[in-house]
């Protein structure tokens, strides 16, 4: 599960007040991350659309490897295995002016495709046909989604220098593909403990632009720029000085 803390949408399918903004999402992420997504379908789901009990009340968006056959029964149509985000458009509503809606939820759905992007693999097949196994992980998974952030891990946890890249990237090819926005509006990096994206962003220096037509596989697979590589690890020694007891077995 991921991200911090409106109806429809799946595959294109509009629905409700934010599926227009959700189709726009989806589209977009088509165009900036196609080599990795190619043909497999991908899910955004609104919680205003699922039953009440399958959502979140801590989160603006989640996104799990097996989230697809989770809530494959609220996908409509359902084009096969592919990820799957559910986007918390009544909590986002609530916080955001209805003028800031598309840049939050675009910007909230970038930041679940990068944790789509940064997984060993765009979803988990095990255990995919066993409905015990779906049924139960989908009660752990919408039972975790319902509290608040655990206070035993590191603020930062599940967002990487990988991840960080990846939505450096992300919102380069975003503002290319004609939706501008700026890493900061997928990623507050620094209320997870870290320095600002803008920090980790001049470290990256010219690779977004450089690595255009790059896969998100291959990118990962290559190193980044050495100052990159320093300013995550300069983080790491701060956020060690500042919480030694929660930074234990995380880095």
């Amino acid at each position: 599960m991921t991200q911090e803390s409106l109806p429809d949408a799946t595959v294109g399918v509009p629905g409700g007040h934010v599926g227009p903004i959700l189709a726009k999402a989806q589209s977009l992420c088509r165009t900036i991350a196609h080599r990795d997504l190619g043909v497999t379908p991908l899910y955004l789901l609104a919680q205003s659309q699922l039953p009440i009990g399958l959502g979140t009340q801590h989160h603006y968006a989640f996104t799990h490897p097996r989230a697809d056959v989770m809530y494959r029964d609220h996908i409509d149509p359902w084009l096969g295995r592919g990820p799957c985000a559910v986007v918390n458009d009544i909590g986002i509503a609530e916080d955001y002016p209805a003028e800031d809606l598309e840049y939050a939820i675009i910007g909230i759905v970038l930041h679940e495709l990068a944790h789509i992007l940064d997984r060993p693999a765009l979803y988990d097949e095990r255990d995919c046909d066993d409905p015990d196994r779906l049924q139960h992980d989908t009660m752990v998974l919408t039972d975790v989604s319902k509290r608040a952030a655990r206070s035993d891990l590191p603020l930062y946890f599940g967002h990487g220098p990988s991840f960080i890249r990846f939505v450096i990237h992300l919102a380069h090819r975003a503002t290319l593909a004609g939706f501008e926005i700026k890493p900061a509006g997928l990623f507050a990096s620094h209320r997870h403990g870290l320095s600002t994206i803008g920090t980790y962003e001049n470290a990256l220096g010219d690779e977004p632009h450089r690595h255009l037509d790059w896969s998100f596989r291959a990118l990962v697979a290559s190193a980044p720029p050495i100052e990159f590589t320093q300013q995550w690890a300069a983080d790491m020694h701060r956020y060690q000085v500042r919480f030694p007891k929660s930074q234990e077995s995380y880095t």
